[in-house]
């Protein structure tokens, strides 16, 4: 019997028909029936599953697999009773979506039964030895992963190596090859060892895709709020003791999360020149003898957080020269008297690639969601001995001749900084998001200008496609100022996937930061928030309830502000009626006489 099952599956495998329509299936007269709107439902054969009602916290894994064929041959096959197989989806090359399975049943799809119990299976149109995926499936596909993972809450990476023996010690998108034999969970595929969906398969590209329909763009016809906080361990709030510290991450992370933190950006080069994690190129911080970023990872991925890293771009020391500029003086800002700043210069050659080899690090060796730039800005008016150089060559003139062509000069430099950062990044892997942390006026005439003052010109990265998104650093407990900034920042970028507003959590009570989120998410109809700092939220429950509460029931002012709203709009009818009785007297005294 069983050698019957191989040979029947290898039949499904290895032979394709031709063309059917949709409408000659079997469709047991259920009209409506799929989960996903964008699916048509072809129910399998009941032989070729199993029903269950297994709750919605068990599907951990979404699995990937190719037909070997078309996709009118997987629907064929799936509703014939001999085929003892199944798939709760199947993608066609033109991005047609059917859905064969119900979600809490179990489909009989990876050769492994507890990763059957524990997954979700999509068949594509395709064969794993031919480059024949066409970019409406990936688009597809992507389209239908993303929610899926935003309604079973699974991570969206794509797992490296075989995935673990027990379904539930992890959580990602795996092919099929990755699944493992239950009789020797080192070797992939199942029991039978497949390894669909093969080479061709464009995971880098794939990833990026559900990325982007997860948090950007609307995903089944809702919007994906992203609440993000940045998080930096030098503080101390952070212990030295590693089992402690160790703790702690943990913690933090879970108590982020319940309050409906999804993203984390994690500070991985901090102003002063140390890094958190372990380097060839910078030093670690002196507080920590272990790799923070990789014990960060994991935390974040436990709890299905999005994971970004910053650095701190330009920054050596930000008001006194650090270790590195001291001894790399070349490399180094100055101001018109000659004094050293804690900067470094973007025109250095030198500096770049030091600053390029910190990114490499990170993005081929740790599993992240992205690359976030801060202190991506220089001082205005200052000098460097690098640039100086190249200005001279270009203008054939000395920059105090002419400052503000200085400044637009060295401008142009931070902007080649981003748009080489942006390059490594894409070209590791071109799933992974570039942003910076923006200061939040563009140029505002009275107000602010962070092209003038900061020389970052982020309104052109966003245009000419060197970040993904801003995080502009709009910190003011003043509710109206808070208001010019994201009006402003909403006029420069014209997109609103292109910016998240950062937020001076530590500035506010949770009703202000109830406010501030719902102008940004309400009113402005903004993707994103970025609270600033973790360790504000961390140590305020009232802050991290004050999250929770507005992503569960919006805003509204609280109760000391109606009973104000009230008692200034009573006060107002009360002037209103006094005015009104002293016009009619008036009025009737001029009548009687």
């Amino acid at each position: 019997m069983e050698l019957l099952k191989v040979i029947l599956s290898l039949m499904f495998c290895m032979t394709t028909v031709s063309v059917l329509s949709p409408s000659n299936f079997k469709t047991n007269g259920e009209s409506g029936a799929t989960e996903y709107s964008n699916a048509t439902w072809v129910p399998a054969n009941k032989n070729n599953f199993s029903p269950s009602e297994k709750e919605s916290n068990g599907v951990r894994w979404i699995v990937i697999h190719d037909i070997e064929g078309s996709a009118d041959a997987a629907l064929r096959w799936f509703q014939d009773e001999r085929a003892k197989a199944s798939a709760h989806y199947i993608v066609d090359y033109n991005g047609k979506v059917y859905q064969m399975v119900k979600e809490k049943d179990i489909a009989w799809h990876t050769g492994n039964w507890k990763y059957n119990v524990h997954s979700i299976g999509i068949e594509h149109a395709g064969f794993a030895d031919k480059d024949m995926f066409t970019d409406e499936e990936y688009v597809a596909s992507a389209k239908l992963v993303a929610y899926l993972c935003k309604k079973y809450n699974i991570s969206i990476v794509h797992w490296e190596g075989i995935a673990p023996e027990d379904p539930n010690n992890g959580s990602g998108i795996i092919g099929h090859y990755q699944v493992p034999d239950p009789k020797n969970p080192s070797l992939g595929g199942g029991v039978s060892h497949h390894y669909d969906p093969g080479n061709y398969w464009n995971w880098n590209y794939f990833i990026a895709l559900v990325k982007k329909f997860y948090y950007l763009n609307a995903t089944a016809g809702e919007n994906k709020k992203v609440v993000a906080a940045w998080l930096g361990m030098y503080s101390d709030y952070w212990s030295s003791d590693y089992n402690t510290w160790k703790n702690q991450v943990y913690d933090a992370m879970e108590r982020l999360s319940k309050a409906g933190v999804n993203t984390i950006f994690f500070l991985a080069k901090d102003p002063w020149g140390y890094v958190y994690y372990n380097s060839s190129v910078a030093p670690l911080n002196k507080k920590y003898n272990w790799d923070v970023l990789k014990e960060v990872c994991e935390a974040a991925r436990k709890y299905n957080i999005s994971l970004h890293v910053y650095i701190n771009a330009l920054s050596e020391g930000e008001d006194t020269p650090n270790f590195y500029l001291l001894s790399h003086k070349d490399q180094a800002l100055y101001d018109q008297d000659g004094g050293m700043l804690g900067w470094a210069d973007p025109g250095s050659e030198e500096y770049v690639e030091r600053l390029l080899s910190i990114v490499k690090e990170i993005v081929s060796n740790y599993k992240v969601d992205g690359i976030q730039l801060d202190r991506i800005r220089v001082p205005p008016n200052a000098l460097g001995k690098a640039s100086e150089e190249k200005f001279r060559q270009t203008y054939n003139k000395d920059p105090e001749s002419n400052m503000d062509l200085w400044n637009n000069f060295v401008r142009e430099e931070v902007s080649e900084l981003v748009k080489k950062v942006h390059e490594l990044t894409k070209s590791t892997n071109t799933s992974l998001y570039v942003s910076a942390a923006v200061f939040p006026v563009y140029d505002l005439q009275g107000v602010g200008s962070s092209l003038r003052y900061q020389l970052q010109d982020w309104k052109k990265w966003i245009s000419s496609n060197y970040v993904d998104f801003v995080c502009t650093m709009a910190y003011t407990s003043d509710f109206n100022k808070f208001k010019l900034y994201v009006d402003d920042e909403v006029k420069v970028t014209q997109d609103p996937s292109k910016v998240y507003i950062g937020i001076g959590a530590w500035l506010l009570n949770k009703n202000g930061l109830k406010e501030q989120m719902d102008y940004v998410f309400n009113k402005s109809k903004l993707n994103g928030v970025v609270l600033f700092s973790a360790d504000s939220l961390l140590n305020s429950n009232e802050l991290l309830s004050g999250i929770s509460e507005y992503l569960k029931e919006g805003y509204t002012p609280d109760e000391k502000e109606k009973f104000f709203i009230i008692l200034l709009v009573a006060s107002f009818l009360v002037l209103a009626f006094i005015l009104l009785g002293f016009f009619l007297k008036l009025k009737r005294k001029f009548l009687i006489t």
